[in-house]
């Protein structure tokens, strides 16, 4: 699909519910926005094999201590997280989302203890470009 002459692809990640995650594209840059999702193979492949990649946008909804609600729920964790950027091969940034705000805490010290350079919470209000 083609809007105001951005390229968009959908692509299906792991979720409770059937959810789409988005390859959005002009001739300059590729961003990647996976939706929420648990762990997922097909997102993390078509990334890897676009070009011009700039960023990634993923989800991160509870602390490790709520594995097994976000294995249920099908979203991350901290843990699993970096088990999904361990398939992620382009050295590109990567801006979290969809923290529970109850959690919210805990789950910005977990991703901090990652120690993973690119690896950065999305500010409300803020103003990204790629």
């Amino acid at each position: 699909m083609i809007v105001n002459g951005l390229t968009i692809r959908p692509v299906l990640v792991s979720h409770l519910v059937p959810t789409t995650g988005f390859i959005v594209e002009d001739k300059k840059a590729c961003l990647a926005f996976s939706s929420d999702t648990g762990p997922t193979h097909r997102f993390w492949e078509i990334v890897n094999n676009v070009k011009n990649l700039k960023a990634i946008i993923t989800e991160t909804s509870f602390p490790n201590e709520f594995q097994d609600l976000a294995d249920v729920s099908g979203h991350l964790t901290p843990s699993t997280l970096d088990v999904e950027l361990e398939k992620l091969k382009k050295d590109v940034p990567v801006y979290l989302y969809g923290g529970k705000p109850k959690h919210l805490k805990a789950i910005k010290k977990q991703v901090a203890a990652l120690k993973r350079k690119k690896l950065s919470f999305l500010v409300q209000g803020k103003t990204y470009r790629f």
